[in-house]
């Protein structure tokens, strides 16, 4: 099996390192004025990383059975809203209204910022949580008190558990927005998540 190949912004940052070296080569006198104009010449890779990956509704069951603890928890919150991890795990019992079922974002801007979201079927999964009086943060460790900084290792075990593959936490948005498409919602009314 051979090596797989790199994708266009991989190999950019990597010869965006080379260039920076010669150049730093030249300002050292290690290299001369002509080596650092051919290197200079090198041009880089049009990029287009994009990729859309989403998963259906039996996957999304599948893969917060597969949770453990608060990870399912933040997973079903992703999956509900649309909101990028860090707003997730930023997020600030003040931003969040049970009595009306709805919680919003004042963090720093982003596409999803400002956006008050339902949370109809995330409501039961707010109640759920331990909430210390003491700690301002909806998701976070209760062993510090803190919010949590990342959930990578937690999130790929039940991926893999799951039997999902080739998917990424930012790739929960893209399910909440193909659901909402699938759903009947507009493409603009989508966007503006």
């Amino acid at each position: 099996m051979g090596i797989p190949a790199n994708k266009p912004a991989t190999i950019n940052r990597l010869m965006a390192t080379i260039k920076h070296m010669f150049h730093k080569g030249y300002q050292w006198e290690m290299c001369g004025e002509e080596t650092l104009k051919r290197v200079r010449q090198v041009k880089l890779l049009e990029e287009n990383n994009r990729r859309l990956r989403y998963l259906s509704r039996e996957e999304c069951a599948e893969l917060v059975s597969k949770c453990k603890d608060v990870t399912g928890k933040i997973v079903m919150a992703a999956l509900n809203t649309g909101m990028r991890k860090g707003e997730i795990l930023s997020l600030k019992w003040e931003n969040v209204d049970m009595k009306h079922g709805l919680f919003y974002w004042t963090g720093p801007r982003t596409e999803s910022a400002e956006k008050f979201l339902s949370m109809r079927i995330l409501k039961a999964v707010l109640q759920s949580l331990t909430r210390q009086l003491d700690v301002p943060y909806v998701f976070f460790d209760t062993m510090t008190g803190k919010p949590y900084q990342d959930v990578k290792r937690s999130f790929s075990t039940a991926c893999r558990q799951a039997g999902i593959h080739d998917f990424h936490f930012h790739d929960l948005r893209h399910t909440f927005a193909s659901h909402l498409i699938m759903a009947g919602a507009d493409i603009t009314t989508v966007s503006n998540y």
